[in-house]
């Protein structure tokens, strides 16, 4: 699956969507480029309860089982507020701990996004759990 280059959210999708958005993300098929009705694209992965880290060494955090890759124009600072997450330095941390939990990653061409035998791969960026 290949997506445009631009900026995208990495993580689990669940922190940083709506309710109407994550919805339809839930309802989408996993493994593809599906879109928001923003137009967002999106690419989903069901993985198991466990945090994955990449070969840079960030650790992503899952809470609920839809790991993907977004683009970074759906992050809504209210939200993210809402839900005691600030973004910076292209991290989504969590407020209260500080604790980096996804990262934004600028492409500057388009990147292929797939599940591997052992994670899933972004690009140069191969996570594992």
């Amino acid at each position: 699956m290949t997506l445009e280059a631009g900026d995208y959210y990495i993580g689990d999708l669940s922190y940083v969507l709506g309710y109407a958005d994550f919805k339809r993300v839930e309802d989408a098929e996993f493994e593809q480029i599906c879109e928001l009705e923003s137009g967002s694209k999106f690419a989903k992965f069901e993985v198991s309860l466990c945090d994955f880290k990449d070969t840079q060494g960030f650790v992503y955090s899952v809470n609920s089982q839809i790991f993907g890759v977004i683009s970074a124009d759906v992050l809504d600072e209210d939200l993210l507020d809402e839900r005691i997450l600030t973004h910076r330095h292209g991290r989504i941390y969590n407020k209260a701990s500080s604790y980096p939990i996804a990262k934004i990653v600028r492409f500057n061409e388009p990147f292929v996004v797939e599940k591997t035998e052992r994670g899933i791969s972004v690009g140069e960026l191969k996570l594992e759990c």
